[in-house]
């Protein structure tokens, strides 16, 4: 969904009209309710399940970065706030960079498959470091971080992330500015 937004953005922009307007507002919305329903199955650890709907199942390193990367370009582009979203990327974000090896080897990404007609055929795919298809995922969510990152405002407030419209100051930023007397 992100793929098609893009490209009826750089259409307008090109062209000048909007005669797409109402099928990038129906992708819009279907991108707003999948980013949503998402956030809602998210593992604590960050990452996300092999199957999304099966909390046993194990938590599986390149989806997790396919949605990092399109909840931070959604949060990029506008068509999500990083109010609402923010940490729920970072917290993705910080759980894919764990999946790094020190000799930067991407784990946990399921082994390509075929298509199966039933959970378990998912469930146990195997994983391995050499399934190539997880580290552009990986590379494409670090970038679009950074890029988040530069167009937003977190700060750490009462133990949590916060994202804010504007740069504020942390309290340790204010204690340590000079006082006028």
């Amino acid at each position: 969904m992100c793929e098609v937004l893009d490209a009826i953005t750089i259409y307008e922009r090109n062209n000048g009209g909007d005669e797409f307007a109402d099928d990038k507002a129906f992708v819009l919305d279907l991108l707003r309710q999948h980013i949503d329903r998402l956030c809602s199955v998210q593992d604590k650890s960050g990452m996300w399940h092999q199957l999304l709907n099966e909390p046993t199942s194990y938590l599986e390193t390149s989806a997790t970065a396919i949605y990092t990367y399109c909840f931070a370009h959604s949060i990029c582009e506008g068509w999500i706030d990083a109010l609402a979203y923010g940490a729920c990327t970072l917290l993705a974000w910080n759980a894919v960079s764990r999946q790094i090896s020190g000799m930067g080897q991407v784990e946990n990404t399921c082994v390509g498959s075929g298509m199966g007609f039933d959970p378990a055929f998912y469930c146990y795919r195997p994983v391995h470091v050499l399934a190539a298809h997880g580290y552009g995922p990986v590379i494409w969510a670090g970038g679009e971080i950074i890029r988040m990152l530069e167009q937003t405002h977190p700060k750490m407030n009462d133990s949590a992330i916060h994202f804010y419209p504007t740069e504020i100051k942390t309290s340790a930023q204010w204690f340590n500015e000079p006082r006028v007397r």
